[in-house]
């Protein structure tokens, strides 16, 4: 099958050096004028044509299928990583940030998710276009892995990173992109400025099927990275949505914790320990307390 293999990476690359769009947005992040939204919009078409070039060349063989569809999901992989890695480029310079651009792996669970499709369906190419947002996330997350990672860089670098998320669009944004409803859960998360620190508490990150925020990570110096979320995290369904609570809720409840935390640390604070006197107790000491839901007597 090295062949077959060989031959589905040709088609795939190709598909994406005569595609009219992919070419508009290479040319606008190698000229330096693009923002990271292009890296994504990238990912989303690279995403579609891997799916096409599988289709292309299996002809309906399952065999064939499962054989390239690893090889192919590979050259997506790279070459969605250097474009995201030229934007990402673009973007530091900008900003006046002197750092590197973040590298992800490649993940090769997404073979194992979009396989599990051929199961349900007779036909190849009817399973290859359910699997079609499969792809396009496996593409998707590697920008979107990449822009958290260099916001996190520059966080713990001292540039204060603010994580935010707005409608994709204004007054259009449903749980299915079919209907109607609004969803309150991302409402509750949109127009509000989180810490980097305290994002992933705040459920900043996670988005429902058909979500269509854009989350965006502001610094001192402006936006300097913008993209649509972390796939990673972005596994929780319509149904659950109705569990998870309201921004005003959690912050509520991490004021609350942190009272309790206070009162008892309050007592420590002066006690000698190894001949060491404990003076005050740190805000790190405080997020990490909470992110691993400690229980404050057990920190006394």
């Amino acid at each position: 099958m090295g062949d077959i293999a060989q031959k589905a990476k040709s088609v795939y690359l190709r598909l994406i050096e005569n595609d009219t769009e992919l070419i508009h947005l290479r040319k606008l992040i190698e000229s330096g004028k693009a923002s990271y939204e292009a890296a994504q919009k990238y990912s989303e078409r690279a995403g579609q044509l891997a799916k096409k070039a599988i289709s292309q060349v299996s002809k309906g063989d399952l065999t064939v299928t499962q054989a390239v569809l690893n090889p192919i999901l590979e050259a997506n992989y790279q070459d969605v990583m250097t474009v995201a890695s030229q934007a990402q480029n673009v973007i530091y310079e900008a900003a006046k940030v002197n750092l590197k651009p973040a590298t992800v792996s490649y993940d090769n669970t997404c073979v194992d998710s979009i396989s599990s499709k051929f199961d349900n369906y007779d036909n190849v190419d009817d399973a290859l276009n359910v699997a079609e947002n499969l792809f396009i996330s496996a593409s998707q997350n590697y920008v979107d892995e990449i822009g958290r990672r260099s916001a996190k860089f520059m966080d713990e670098s001292g540039i204060n990173v603010l994580v935010s998320r707005e409608y994709d669009d204004v007054g259009i944004h449903t749980t299915d992109k079919g209907g109607s409803e609004v969803c309150q859960w991302c409402l509750d998360r949109c127009g509000v400025d989180i810490p980097y620190d305290e994002a992933y508490d705040m459920g900043m990150f996670e988005r429902h099927p058909g979500c269509g925020c854009v989350i965006t990570y502001r610094t001192k110096r402006g936006v300097v990275i913008q993209g649509k979320g972390d796939w990673e995290t972005n596994k929780w369904s319509r149904n659950e949505s109705a569990d998870r609570i309201s921004m005003a809720e959690a912050m509520k409840y991490k004021a609350e914790y942190k009272e309790k935390v206070s009162r008892e640390l309050r007592k420590i604070v002066g006690a000698r320990v190894n001949d060491t006197e404990i003076k005050k107790i740190s805000r790190h000491f405080y997020d990490q307390a909470y992110n691993r839901k400690m229980n404050p007597f057990d920190i006394t």
